[in-house]
């Protein structure tokens, strides 16, 4: 599951992996697991290259695996092998939606270090606007989120797999 902050990743994701009977793993949770501190404790002491750096060795175990669904960290596009390695063995689903309502949902979190900057808002715009043509040109399968309900975005993915697993 790749796209940006606020898409649904991982609670999309995690619907979608008890739906196939398979098991959810969430990169940033790993990172998180592996560093011994949070995301936002991460960037802000070690940097954004620290924490990429973890995410890509994350992404290189868990593409290996089989019966996982993955959610990524929004910025894992970023690392072209990252999707390399995942496509390897997977299926890449993008969950794509309005930037205008995904920055509803996530300035408010305070859990967004690279929202922690004087304009938040036009930062998260200029993120996307640059990540943006990575995620189209990653995904396999795009799935638009907007404003519906998780079990029916599953469901479609469901379906755009191949049907009933």
């Amino acid at each position: 599951m790749i796209g940006f902050m606020g898409s649904g990743k991982s609670s999309v994701g995690e619907k979608l992996a008890h739906r196939l009977g398979y098991e959810f793993v969430d990169t940033d949770v790993l990172v998180e697991e592996r560093a011994g501190k949070s995301v936002k404790e991460i960037f802000g002491q070690d940097g954004e290259e620290a924490f990429r750096r973890l995410e890509s060795e994350i992404i290189a175990e868990v593409s290996k695996r089989e019966g996982l669904v993955i959610s990524c960290g929004g910025g894992a596009i970023l690392n072209r092998k990252n999707m390399e390695l995942l496509k390897q063995k997977a299926k890449i689903v993008y969950l794509r939606g309005d930037p205008a309502l995904l920055y509803e949902r996530v300035k408010s979190s305070g859990e967004r270090p690279l929202l922690e900057v004087e304009e938040p808002r036009q930062e998260f715009e200029r993120l996307f606007g640059q990540r943006k043509e990575r995620y189209e040109e990653s995904a396999d399968i795009v799935v638009e989120v907007g404003e519906r309900e998780q079990a029916e975005i599953v469901e479609e993915i469901v379906h755009l797999l191949g049907g009933a697993q």
